[in-house]
């Protein structure tokens, strides 16, 4: 009877999440890129504009396709991005066979609301980011766990090799450093099976599929085309580059996931202070951890010699503690497979940190369900982690609810100038910074989403857009602003 209460409790809990994003995708507009991506496929078709990209653009194969798909029916990355949002926290709960809490779920749904702003902003609410930043991970983690039962579980079937054979081709015509993270998690098994003596002849395929993947991605005419400014003056592995992006890697790596890092250190403490036989190497242990928790909030030691320093120290103790256990030290190691080899990128944007977060995330997830708890205290943990999912609701609520406020008055205001193409301004109210990522165009530098809004919303090109900020953004002085046919 227990179970089943478990079990349907874990199931409305993904249902309630479910919803949500429904709503929280459907008060999201599309934005930026979004516009160009919208504005593109209209006079075409979503395969002909794909093959278009990756000859010309980008090897992103599915990633283009997807935000085509988006950007072209909003209802469709509505639905299935909300799908994919429960599947993923079902993916970090599976990783693991062992049986798991009503809290664990929630713990779960709380660290995936938790993400950094930046991420959220250019991933979760913005179609073309969802479709390339976002999508690969809950694929990669279903992989993950195939794997893992492959290898580690001997759990071995022909449909499992195939399921991840596909997975891994698919997988990186997403993201660049995405496709690097697979190809590190296919050789990493090969690895493993070789260090236990083991040669497996079906993770050698997965491993050769994985680079099949990523050459399609790297090797597109589009890459070198996209590329050519950035690397037209210099070598790939030119040591600025390295130099320049080796700061961000720290920062994104060491300190930017605050929630995730908080509950990490939190739950690695207790674990070692809690342990029978606590050693001196333990406490230690736990100092570090009380010193990442501290360094988190206060952004670290802003000197890139000392935050290199603290990265080993860092990395070095948390992979020392969790040395029993394979999936573990992967995680953390994906992290940084992740994050470091944006070091050789043109540039390293904080979307870019997605899947390290989301390593820590599985890993933290992992670490909870490991703790022993009572009855009382597991119920004391579980209204814990539902008042935690429930703030999560009402910030993400309030924040979307306020740009649902916003997009009514900027398609009213659309409309007024659609009526007016022979008017020279344009104004349009502007989303506060941390809502929607690229919805205010405040340069005129940026041709392509000036271009991109005037050509989405069938406003002259001619016209000069102008987007200002409101003082307050309750819900009186939204709809103050709109316009007067």
């Amino acid at each position: 009877m227990r179970f089943e209460k478990r079990k349907a409790a874990e199931y409305a809990v993904y249902v309630i999440l479910f919803l949500f994003f429904v709503l929280i995708f459907h008060w999201s507009p599309l934005a930026g890129d979004d516009w160009i991506y919208a504005s593109e496929v209209r006079y075409s078709n979503v395969i002909a504009q794909t093959v278009y990209a990756y000859m010309t653009w980008s090897g992103r194969v599915l990633s283009e396709f997807w935000g085509f798909v988006f950007t072209d029916h909003k209802i469709i990355w509505e639905i299935s991005g909300a799908f994919l949002m429960v599947l993923t926290v079902w993916s970090v709960l599976k990783l693991e066979r062992k049986p798991y809490r009503t809290a664990d779920v929630l713990f779960a749904v709380f660290l995936v609301l938790t993400v950094p702003r930046m991420i959220r902003t250019q991933t979760y609410s913005f179609a073309v980011g969802y479709a390339a930043y976002f999508i690969p991970i809950p694929l990669w983690l279903i992989h993950l766990i195939l794997l893992k039962g492959y290898l580690l579980e001997d759990r071995k079937s022909a449909g499992s090799v195939i399921i991840m054979a596909i997975l891994s081709i698919i997988i990186p015509l997403h993201m660049e450093n995405m496709s690097v993270l697979l190809a590190f998690t296919n050789f990493a098994a090969v690895v493993y099976a070789l260090y236990m003596k083991k040669c497996d002849r079906n993770l050698w395929i997965l491993l050769g599929c994985a680079v099949i993947g990523c050459l399609i991605m790297f090797l597109a005419p589009g890459t070198a085309v996209r590329l050519e400014d950035d690397f037209s003056q210099t070598e790939a592995l030119n040591l600025s580059r390295i130099v320049n992006n080796w700061k961000p890697f720290l920062y994104m790596s060491l300190y930017f996931a605050d929630a995730v890092n908080t509950c990490l250190c939190l739950i690695m403490a207790a674990k070692l202070w809690f342990r029978e036989n606590r050693s001196r190497t333990d406490l230690l242990c736990i100092a570090v951890f009380a010193a990442e928790l501290v360094l988190t909030w206060t952004n670290g030691f802003a000197n890139p010699f000392i935050d290199t320093l603290w990265c080993i120290i860092w990395y070095g103790t948390l992979i020392y503690v969790l040395r029993s256990n394979a999936l573990q030290v992967f995680l953390v190691l994906g992290c940084l497979a992740a994050d470091g080899i944006m070091v050789l990128s043109p540039s390293f944007p904080e979307r870019t940190a997605v899947y390290g977060v989301y390593c820590m995330i599985a890993l933290t997830s992992l670490l909870l369900r490991e703790v022993p708890l009572r009855l009382r205290l597991e119920k004391a943990l579980t209204c814990l982690c539902a008042a935690g999912v429930l703030l999560g609701f009402a910030h993400f609520g309030r924040i979307y609810y306020q740009v649902h406020l916003i997009n009514i008055v900027r398609i009213a205001q659309v409309r007024y100038y659609q009526k007016r193409p022979d008017a020279g301004e344009a104004w349009f109210l502007a989303y506060p910074l941390g809502t929607i990522h690229s919805a205010n165009i405040d340069y005129e530098e940026d041709v392509d989403h000036i271009w991109g809004f005037k050509e989405y919303y069938y406003l002259n090109q001619d016209m000069h857009l102008n987007f200002y900020y409101l003082d307050e953004y309750d819900r009186q002085s939204i709809m103050a602003e709109l316009p007067e046919e």
